[in-house]
């Protein structure tokens, strides 16, 4: 189900590039309050087709209002419930993409992935000696907010679009 500390997702493109995802939680995030964290993060488009079921099934027997209303229920309903439930703010959870297209602006967006891959790497090792036994928990804790902090910044980071100089 993932790293404790987050995610990296991606690789190559359609188009020859390369895209990539890095998802990091803040740091001592625990095991419930990630699955909480991870479904609320696919919930808002998961839930659409959740709800779109849901009233193409309630449509005929119930109408189409009253499908309307039960689908907005069922999106609604588990979204409130998540953001509720987890005690940290979807908003400390870092997400950064970088894109590498070939072209104007490549070097740039090459870099860009090439740290994001590293700031997975370092989180994986660590994550891989503090179950080996060769790191403690509080140095796995400090790698952690060190690479939360790197991503923060990333996220932040003004990326401008290919072609661009």
């Amino acid at each position: 189900m993932g790293a404790r500390w987050g995610s990296l997702s991606g690789g190559p493109s359609r188009t020859g590039g390369r895209h990539y995802r890095l998802v990091v939680f803040p740091p001592g995030t625990d095991g419930p309050e990630r699955r909480l964290l991870r479904t609320s993060q696919w919930w808002p488009s998961g839930g659409a087709i959740v709800a779109a079921v849901t009233a193409a099934v309630a449509c005929g027997p119930a109408g189409a209002p009253a499908a309307a209303v039960l689908a907005a229920v069922v999106y609604a309903g588990p979204l409130a419930w998540l953001r509720h439930l987890s005690r940290r703010p979807r908003r400390d959870v870092r997400v950064v993409h970088a894109e590498h297209h070939h072209g104007p602006g490549a070097a740039e967006g090459l870099a860009r992935c090439v740290r994001l891959v590293h700031l997975a790497r370092r989180l994986t090792e660590a994550e891989r000696a503090l179950d080996a036994g060769e790191l403690t928990p509080v140095d796995f804790q400090r790698v952690w907010g060190e690479v939360h902090e790197e991503a923060r910044r990333l996220e932040t980071e003004k990326v401008r679009p290919a072609g661009r100089r």
